[in-house]
Protein backbone atom coordinates (compact mmCIF):
# COMPACT_ATOMS: atom_id res chain seq x y z
CA UNK A 1 0.00 0.00 0.00
CA UNK A 2 1.41 3.38 -1.01
CA UNK A 3 0.44 7.00 -0.42
CA UNK A 4 -0.39 9.06 -3.51
CA UNK A 5 -1.03 12.77 -3.96
CA UNK A 6 -2.77 13.77 -7.19
CA UNK A 7 -4.88 16.48 -8.75
CA UNK A 8 -8.30 15.20 -9.76
CA UNK A 9 -11.83 16.10 -10.82
CA UNK A 10 -14.80 14.75 -8.83
CA UNK A 11 -17.31 12.89 -11.01
CA UNK A 12 -19.72 11.74 -8.32
CA UNK A 13 -20.12 11.42 -4.57
CA UNK A 14 -22.39 9.11 -2.59
CA UNK A 15 -23.04 7.93 0.96
CA UNK A 16 -22.23 4.29 1.80
CA UNK A 17 -23.25 4.26 5.46
CA UNK A 18 -24.19 6.61 8.29
CA UNK A 19 -20.78 8.26 8.50
CA UNK A 20 -18.76 7.46 5.37
CA UNK A 21 -18.85 8.71 1.79
CA UNK A 22 -17.27 7.54 -1.47
CA UNK A 23 -16.13 9.83 -4.26
CA UNK A 24 -15.31 8.80 -7.81
CA UNK A 25 -12.60 10.99 -9.32
CA UNK A 26 -10.68 11.28 -12.56
CA UNK A 27 -7.03 12.09 -11.90
CA UNK A 28 -4.64 13.94 -14.19
CA UNK A 29 -3.46 10.64 -15.65
CA UNK A 30 -7.00 9.99 -16.80
CA UNK A 31 -7.59 7.17 -14.31
CA UNK A 32 -10.98 6.81 -12.64
CA UNK A 33 -10.51 6.01 -8.95
CA UNK A 34 -12.94 5.41 -6.09
CA UNK A 35 -11.94 6.85 -2.72
CA UNK A 36 -13.66 6.24 0.60
CA UNK A 37 -13.75 9.22 2.97
CA UNK A 38 -14.08 7.88 6.51
CA UNK A 39 -16.39 10.20 8.42
CA UNK A 40 -17.06 12.14 5.22
CA UNK A 41 -20.80 12.21 5.86
CA UNK A 42 -20.59 13.67 9.36
CA UNK A 43 -21.60 17.29 9.99
CA UNK A 44 -18.23 18.21 11.46
CA UNK A 45 -16.17 16.17 9.02
CA UNK A 46 -12.77 17.54 7.98
CA UNK A 47 -13.90 16.81 4.43
CA UNK A 48 -16.97 19.05 4.74
CA UNK A 49 -17.67 20.92 1.48
CA UNK A 50 -14.76 19.27 -0.35
CA UNK A 51 -16.35 16.10 -1.72
CA UNK A 52 -18.95 17.50 -4.11
CA UNK A 53 -19.10 16.81 -7.87
CA UNK A 54 -18.00 19.60 -10.22
CA UNK A 55 -14.90 20.22 -8.09
CA UNK A 56 -11.20 20.15 -8.93
CA UNK A 57 -9.25 18.89 -5.93
CA UNK A 58 -5.89 17.64 -4.76
CA UNK A 59 -6.31 14.26 -3.06
CA UNK A 60 -3.99 12.32 -0.80
CA UNK A 61 -4.95 8.66 -0.48
CA UNK A 62 -3.72 5.21 0.38
CA UNK A 63 -3.55 3.15 -2.82
CA UNK A 64 -4.55 -0.43 -2.01
CA UNK A 65 -3.92 -1.64 -5.54
CA UNK A 66 -6.44 -4.38 -6.29
CA UNK A 67 -7.14 -5.02 -2.62
CA UNK A 68 -10.26 -2.88 -2.16
CA UNK A 69 -11.37 0.73 -1.91
CA UNK A 70 -8.64 3.34 -1.64
CA UNK A 71 -8.80 5.33 1.59
CA UNK A 72 -8.91 9.13 1.30
CA UNK A 73 -6.53 10.72 3.79
CA UNK A 74 -6.76 14.39 2.84
CA UNK A 75 -8.35 16.60 0.19
CA UNK A 76 -7.64 20.19 -0.83
CA UNK A 77 -10.35 22.04 -2.73
CA UNK A 78 -8.82 23.78 -5.76
CA UNK A 79 -11.98 24.91 -7.53
CA UNK A 80 -15.68 24.43 -6.86
CA UNK A 81 -17.80 25.04 -9.95
CA UNK A 82 -21.04 25.37 -7.96
CA UNK A 83 -20.38 29.11 -7.74
CA UNK A 84 -20.14 29.30 -11.52
CA UNK A 85 -23.38 27.32 -11.98
CA UNK A 86 -25.34 29.67 -9.64
CA UNK A 87 -28.63 27.88 -10.12
CA UNK A 88 -28.38 27.92 -13.94
CA UNK A 89 -30.00 24.64 -15.03
CA UNK A 90 -28.30 24.64 -18.44
CA UNK A 91 -24.88 24.89 -16.83
CA UNK A 92 -25.83 22.28 -14.24
CA UNK A 93 -26.94 19.70 -16.79
CA UNK A 94 -24.00 20.49 -19.08
CA UNK A 95 -21.57 19.60 -16.29
CA UNK A 96 -23.78 16.67 -15.27
CA UNK A 97 -23.46 15.40 -18.85
CA UNK A 98 -19.66 15.68 -18.74
CA UNK A 99 -19.56 13.76 -15.47
CA UNK A 100 -22.10 11.10 -16.43
CA UNK A 101 -20.49 10.38 -19.81
CA UNK A 102 -16.99 10.25 -18.32
CA UNK A 103 -18.17 7.89 -15.59
CA UNK A 104 -19.76 5.59 -18.21
CA UNK A 105 -16.97 5.62 -20.79
CA UNK A 106 -13.93 5.44 -18.48
CA UNK A 107 -13.32 2.24 -16.52
CA UNK A 108 -11.53 1.91 -13.19
CA UNK A 109 -7.73 1.96 -13.48
CA UNK A 110 -7.72 2.64 -17.23
CA UNK A 111 -5.42 5.53 -18.09
CA UNK A 112 -5.85 8.26 -20.71
CA UNK A 113 -4.62 11.69 -19.67
CA UNK A 114 -6.26 13.22 -22.76
CA UNK A 115 -9.68 12.70 -21.16
CA UNK A 116 -8.74 14.76 -18.09
CA UNK A 117 -7.35 17.48 -20.35
CA UNK A 118 -10.55 17.36 -22.42
CA UNK A 119 -12.74 17.94 -19.36
CA UNK A 120 -10.51 20.77 -18.14
CA UNK A 121 -10.47 22.41 -21.57
CA UNK A 122 -14.25 22.24 -21.97
CA UNK A 123 -14.94 23.57 -18.47
CA UNK A 124 -12.42 26.41 -18.82
CA UNK A 125 -13.93 27.33 -22.20
CA UNK A 126 -17.44 27.35 -20.75
CA UNK A 127 -16.32 29.69 -17.97
CA UNK A 128 -14.81 31.96 -20.63
CA UNK A 129 -18.19 32.22 -22.35
CA UNK A 130 -17.99 29.65 -25.15
CA UNK A 131 -21.42 28.62 -26.46
CA UNK A 132 -22.77 25.80 -24.30
CA UNK A 133 -24.18 23.81 -27.22
CA UNK A 134 -20.85 23.96 -29.04
CA UNK A 135 -18.95 22.95 -25.89
CA UNK A 136 -21.15 19.88 -25.39
CA UNK A 137 -20.71 18.96 -29.06
CA UNK A 138 -16.92 19.30 -28.76
CA UNK A 139 -16.85 17.13 -25.64
CA UNK A 140 -19.10 14.47 -27.17
CA UNK A 141 -17.09 14.13 -30.38
CA UNK A 142 -13.74 14.01 -28.59
CA UNK A 143 -14.97 11.52 -25.98
CA UNK A 144 -16.17 9.26 -28.80
CA UNK A 145 -12.81 9.61 -30.56
CA UNK A 146 -10.80 8.88 -27.41
CA UNK A 147 -13.05 5.90 -26.69
CA UNK A 148 -12.39 4.43 -30.12
CA UNK A 149 -15.86 5.02 -31.59
CA UNK A 150 -14.79 6.25 -35.01
CA UNK A 151 -16.42 4.06 -37.63
CA UNK A 152 -19.82 5.70 -37.33
CA UNK A 153 -18.64 9.27 -37.83
CA UNK A 154 -20.43 11.06 -40.65
CA UNK A 155 -17.91 12.83 -42.85
CA UNK A 156 -20.70 14.93 -44.38
CA UNK A 157 -20.97 16.92 -41.14
CA UNK A 158 -18.53 19.74 -41.94
CA UNK A 159 -18.08 20.92 -38.37
CA UNK A 160 -16.83 17.47 -37.32
CA UNK A 161 -13.38 17.83 -38.88
CA UNK A 162 -13.04 21.33 -37.44
CA UNK A 163 -13.78 20.04 -33.93
CA UNK A 164 -11.07 17.40 -34.27
CA UNK A 165 -8.54 19.93 -35.56
CA UNK A 166 -9.01 23.06 -33.42
CA UNK A 167 -9.33 24.04 -29.75
CA UNK A 168 -12.84 24.89 -28.61
CA UNK A 169 -12.35 28.66 -28.52
CA UNK A 170 -11.20 28.71 -32.17
CA UNK A 171 -14.23 26.93 -33.64
CA UNK A 172 -16.56 28.62 -36.10
CA UNK A 173 -19.15 25.90 -36.55
CA UNK A 174 -21.90 26.76 -39.04
CA UNK A 175 -24.18 23.89 -38.05
CA UNK A 176 -24.22 23.79 -34.22
CA UNK A 177 -27.61 22.09 -33.91
CA UNK A 178 -26.67 19.29 -36.31
CA UNK A 179 -23.39 18.48 -34.58
CA UNK A 180 -25.03 18.82 -31.15
CA UNK A 181 -27.73 16.26 -32.00
CA UNK A 182 -25.21 14.00 -33.73
CA UNK A 183 -22.86 13.95 -30.73
CA UNK A 184 -25.58 13.35 -28.13
CA UNK A 185 -27.25 10.62 -30.19
CA UNK A 186 -24.00 8.74 -30.78
CA UNK A 187 -22.94 9.10 -27.15
CA UNK A 188 -26.31 7.72 -26.02
CA UNK A 189 -26.13 4.88 -28.55
CA UNK A 190 -22.74 3.76 -27.22
CA UNK A 191 -23.63 4.06 -23.53
CA UNK A 192 -24.56 0.84 -21.72
CA UNK A 193 -27.38 2.67 -19.90
CA UNK A 194 -29.65 5.64 -20.73
CA UNK A 195 -28.09 9.04 -20.01
CA UNK A 196 -30.55 11.16 -18.05
CA UNK A 197 -28.44 14.30 -18.49
CA UNK A 198 -28.49 13.93 -22.29
CA UNK A 199 -32.29 13.91 -22.33
CA UNK A 200 -32.41 16.99 -20.12
CA UNK A 201 -29.93 18.85 -22.32
CA UNK A 202 -32.00 18.19 -25.43
CA UNK A 203 -35.02 19.69 -23.69
CA UNK A 204 -33.17 22.70 -22.31
CA UNK A 205 -30.90 23.77 -25.16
Amino acid sequence: MSVKIEKAYILKSFVINESDRVISVLNEKGEKISLVAKGGNRLKSRFQGKLEPFSFVKVEYFDRGKGGLNSLNNVELLENLQKWIKGDMKKFFALSFLNEVTDRFVYEKERNSKIFRLIKHVIDSLKDGVDLKLAISYFSIWMLKLSGVLSEFNEEIQCLNEILAKPLDKLDCKEPQTIFNFGLDLISKNSDKPLSSADMLKNLI
